[in-house]
């Protein structure tokens, strides 16, 4: 997992809208039940739950809802999203992490196509690569290192060629993608907008953003704190992406990790955690980041993925045993995988989600 960790997606373009009325404003009426504080949360003790509606994939196959699609690929897949409508898939494979990929597309009927080779050391976590696909998924773009500058490039999901590329200075990350590009990174830290269609770059410096979602116009930002910055003196503060001066809130010991989709709800961890580097998630409420709920394991969570405004999944590890868990608002802990006995349990269990 790298610091930066990107709120939900729902994508058309960057556009300006009302600020805070679509930023922080929730529906009208009470605000959701809180999920329960919860302790000691052991994957191999749980029970088994009904399977997941999240896409995703489980080893070398591509679930969706109740299909299962059973690909010829090799490898770690990593699930980049769907492409356009009625085109499959987009994933990529790694045969080990640091090793060049494969970008691919796959059909409802496991048949492949691959579009590009993925350039450069590093795979999906690991800051070397970070495709998304836009919302109509009929582009995927991503990054990789070349030297001291990164390569941006951009491709149809189609059959990979590309409609558009460009060289930015130092390492920059692909944050979401609608009707532009928009890329964060440094030296020198900026925030950019790359237009495809025009070959344009817009860039904002000294905005250094960790996530980002262009539908909903919303952002966070590190903020340098020497003071009270407890991870490499910054803090990091929550913000409309339109108008990032405009702070709603600012913490220096934790960081946002996931939005629910109603944008109403955050999962958060310690800001210095990574990976597997983490005992403890906490639910908040995104517009102000009070906490909710607080969920221990013992063990380790990684990163969570909401399956809907009431429930989300997390791969747990606890006592040499990993496994996927789904997490409900009403209380309902599950699990919705094998139980995978470590080391390398996640590589046995072998799920993926779609950038969220």
């Amino acid at each position: 997992m790298t610091r930066r960790t990107t709120a939900v997606r729902r994508l058309t373009a960057l556009a300006a809208v009302p600020l805070l009325a679509v930023l922080v404003a929730p529906p009208a009426g009470a605000a959701p039940a809180a999920f329960p504080d919860q302790t000691g949360i052991d994957p191999a003790a749980l029970p088994r739950g009904p399977a997941p509606t999240a896409l995703h994939t489980e080893g070398t196959s591509i679930v969706d809802g109740r299909a299962t699609i059973q690909t010829n690929l090799t490898g770690r897949l990593q699930l980049v999203g769907r492409a356009a409508p009625g085109a499959g898939y987009v994933v990529a494979s790694f045969i080990q992490d640091g090793e060049v990929g494969t970008l691919w597309r796959v059909r409802a009927d496991g048949s492949t196509r691959r579009l590009r080779d993925l350039g450069g050391g590093g795979g999906f976590g690991s800051g070397g690569h970070d495709a998304r696909t836009s919302p109509d998924g009929r582009r995927v773009a991503w990054t990789e290192p070349a030297g001291r500058r990164t390569l941006l490039r951009v491709a149809r999901t189609s059959d990979g060629s590309l409609v558009g590329q460009r060289r930015y200075r130092g390492m920059v990350e692909v944050l979401d993608v609608g009707g532009q590009v928009l890329l964060a990174g440094g030296p020198p830290k900026r925030t950019i907008w790359y237009r495809a269609a025009t070959d344009r770059s817009r860039v904002v410096r000294g905005l250094d953003l960790w996530s980002a979602d262009l539908e909903s116009d919303r952002a966070v930002r590190a903020v340098p704190d020497e003071v009270n910055g407890q991870y490499d003196g910054i803090c990091v503060a929550y913000l409309p992406l339109s108008a990032p001066s405009q702070e709603l809130w600012r913490s220096c010991t934790d960081k946002p990790l996931a939005f629910s989709p109603d944008g109403r709800l955050v999962i958060s961890a310690n800001i210095e955690a990574d990976g597997r580097g983490t005992g403890m998630l906490q639910v908040r409420t995104a517009e102000t980041f009070r906490v909710r709920a607080t969920l221990r394991t013992g063990g380790f969570f990684g990163d969570p993925y909401w399956e809907d405004d009431d429930s989300f999944l997390v791969h747990t590890w606890r006592k040499g045993k990993a496994a996927i868990v789904r997490v409900s608002r009403d209380g309902t802990i599950e699990r919705v995988s094998e139980v995978a006995s470590e080391p390398d349990g996640d590589d046995k269990l072998g799920w993926s989600f779609p950038p969220s």
